[in-house]
């Protein structure tokens, strides 16, 4: 069996550890025996992980009598500590796993190219390959399914009377992977007024899916509103009354934050699990795969984890008076050596665009210290323009695309230009999300200005009505997120795009 291992991801925790937020720790798989417990890996706790780090303090600064005040955060010390640094690492047991799964992958490959004529059991085993975290290693096969079915399976659908379960599996599969699969596939379940037939409650697993694609609505698609409205009711009435345990924590889990809005690391390790346990059709080839996988992702993300280490910037010891220029030169020391690594391969354009996103952001970070210094409170619109870059987001795909071989340099000035529907759905997102969750506590520190109180002077509402119109631009801004992914061709590559859903996902899952 193998050992246990203390997972580390770089998707959550290292995003977490840059913005000062420690993820939940997530339970390693055993690849015999019984697997973790479902219950072991949820991140129903996660947005409180957001209190568990020290703040540092703040650039909004009142001056008195020449002393520099800064209204310090007070937050609980960081839970975790370095534990995950110093877990033991075993290059032997890393190198065994690799192995299992280059096996694992040969014989999930041949299952998958010699697949079934049958279009709809090839969109199960591809939404099997995806919820179970393994679909990374086939894209260009999944690809090649897909373009093909794309053009045959409408036709198919409109001579075959599939349940709902199915054509919402199809629905999400193209979608997820960019194609605009049309909405009215889902018409047929309506009673002509609208609405979706009641009988449709029965359908556990139908609901379950019609829930999840509901969420890969864009802007004018009214039955997937309804689908949405529709099966939340109905799913928050079954979690409530008797229905079997693994489903209800199944559908506790899909409403507490639907497959579409989460990390994909997280949740292949819930689904996992529930594959292993309920599934009704479970292939054991598949499941050791992705536990293997799972597994072997983790201890190369600890090693990684691990490298983060070695940037020693301890010798700030003239705190606060030159902390400035000690950062400043720590971030150039590390982006000459981002420069001398990334040179080999002439990719230096890398760091110049990541410069020039640093450039951006600290202007905007200028931009909110001379709105706080002058008392000025923007409108809603304008303190969200100025948000799309001192959030950080598109610096943080910046980051991102270093060691993506398909960001070329024309994927970094798509970047820079920032006038592409994704990235500003991004940061406007990371942006709200915030501004939700840390209110209240900025509010106690004395930080007048967030997207809270601008809307609150705009529109002359109260706190609690605020909100509820920061949640409704939440919604806008995935529909937003939905559109512009599911444009063909793509502007840049699928793998920057999910880069920057991902970034979104991880300000949902805060």
């Amino acid at each position: 069996m193998m050992a246990q291992l203390q997972p580390t991801l770089v998707t959550t925790f290292c995003l977490y550890r840059s913005a000062g937020i420690v993820s939940r720790p997530i339970v390693p798989l055993k690849i015999k025996g019984k697997a973790a417990g479902f219950a072991s890996c949820t991140n129903s706790s996660s947005r409180s992980a957001a209190s568990s780090f020290q703040a540092h303090s703040i650039a909004n600064t009142t001056h008195h009598q020449d002393q520099i005040v800064r209204p310090l955060g007070n937050f609980s010390p960081n839970m975790w500590g370095d534990r995950f640094l110093l877990l033991p690492f075993s290059n032997s047991e890393f190198e065994s796993c690799s192995r299992q799964v280059e096996v694992l992958k040969e014989m999930v490959k041949d299952m998958f190219v010699t697949s079934t004529d049958d279009p709809i059991e090839n969109m199960y085993l591809i939404t099997s390959l995806y919820r179970l975290g393994v679909s990374y290693h086939f894209e260009s096969e999944i690809e090649e399914k897909l373009s093909h079915l794309f053009t045959t399976l409408p036709q198919f659908m409109d001579n075959t009377d599939y349940d709902l379960h199915t054509v919402g599996v199809i629905f999400q599969v193209f979608r997820s992977y960019g194609y605009k699969m049309p909405c009215d596939v889902f018409n047929k379940f309506n009673n002509g007024d609208g609405m979706f037939k009641e009988e449709l409650t029965s359908n556990i697993k139908g609901m379950i899916n019609l829930y999840e694609a509901s969420h890969w609505g864009m802007h004018g698609e009214l039955i997937l509103d309804e689908a949405l409205a529709f099966t939340t009711l109905h799913l928050e009435s079954l979690v409530s009354q008797s229905c079997p345990d693994h489903l209800r924590e199944y559908i506790a889990n899909a409403l507490n934050r639907p497959y579409h809005k989460g990390m994909p690391r997280l949740e292949a390790r819930q689904y996992i699990s529930f594959y292993e346990k309920y599934h009704e059709s479970r292939n054991d080839i598949l499941l050791k795969f992705a536990k293997y996988d799972f597994n072997r992702v983790q201890m190369h993300l600890q090693q990684e984890l691990s490298l983060l280490s070695r940037y020693d910037i301890s010798a700030m010891d003239e705190l606060p008076g030159d902390y400035l220029k000690s950062l400043y030169e720590t971030v150039l020391n590390i982006s000459d050596e981002v420069e001398e690594d990334v040179s080999k391969e002439e990719r230096s354009f890398c760091v110049s665009c990541i410069k020039e996103s640093v450039k951006k952001q600290v202007l905007a970070y200028h931009v909110q210290v001379r709105w706080r210094h002058e008392c000025i409170m923007p409108a809603f619109d304008e303190f969200l323009e100025n948000e799309i870059w001192s959030i950080g987001a598109i610096l943080s795909l910046a980051l991102l695309m270093v060691e993506m071989e398909e960001a070329d340099e024309n994927e970094y000035q798509w970047l820079i230009n920032c006038d592409d529907k994704i990235l500003r759905a991004t940061s406007v997102l990371n942006r709200l999300y915030n501004d939700i969750q840390s209110y209240e506590d900025e509010e106690k520190r004395g930080i007048p200005l967030s997207g809270i109180a601008c809307y609150m002077k705009e529109y002359g509402v109260s706190k609690k009505e605020a909100i509820e119109g920061l949640q409704e631009r939440i919604r806008f801004g995935w529909k937003d997120l939905n559109e512009g992914f599911l444009v063909r061709p793509t502007p840049v590559a699928r793998q920057i795009l999910m880069g920057a859903f991902n970034i979104a996902r991880v300000s949902d899952v805060c």
